[in-house]
C-alpha cells in the first residue's frame, strides 16, 4: 500500500539541499509522490540544483542575489503547481529563513 499524497507542498530552500516540505513541515521528494507526472521529475531536478545554490551561499554577504534566487524558486513552484494542480495538492512558495526579506507568510501559488 502506498502512502497518501500530501495535501500541501511548500517550496523553500534549506540546509542539506532540502527544497520541498509537506503540510507537517517534513522534507519530501516530489517524484516519489507524483511518479505518474513526468514533468515533476524535470522540476525536481531543477529544484535540487536551486537548493544546491542555496547550500553554497554566503547568507551574510549583502551581495547575495536574494531577488534572483527567490524568483527562480517561485518560478519552479509555479511550474510544479501547473504540473500537479489536477491532483488538488496546494503549492506554496516561501523565502528561506536566512533571507532578510522573509515575512513568515508562505505565498500560495495559484
Amino acid at each position: 500500500m502506498t502512502e497518501p499524497r500530501p495535501s500541501k507542498i511548500k517550496i523553500m530552500a534549506d540546509y542539506g539541499d532540502a527544497y520541498a516540505w509537506d503540510e507537517e513541515g517534513v522534507g519530501m521528494g516530489l517524484e516519489e509522490n507524483f511518479p505518474d507526472i513526468p514533468e515533476v521529475k524535470k522540476i525536481e531536478k531543477e529544484l535540487k540544483e536551486w537548493a544546491g545554490w542555496f547550500g553554497q551561499a554566503e547568507y551574510e554577504d549583502p551581495k547575495f542575489p536574494w531577488d534572483e534566487f527567490n524568483g527562480k524558486g517561485r518560478s519552479l513552484a509555479v511550474r510544479l503547481h501547473q504540473a500537479i494542480k489536477h491532483t488538488g495538492v496546494e503549492v506554496y512558495y516561501d523565502r528561506p529563513f536566512e533571507d532578510p526579506q522573509k515575512d513568515g507568510i508562505p505565498e500560495k501559488i495559484e
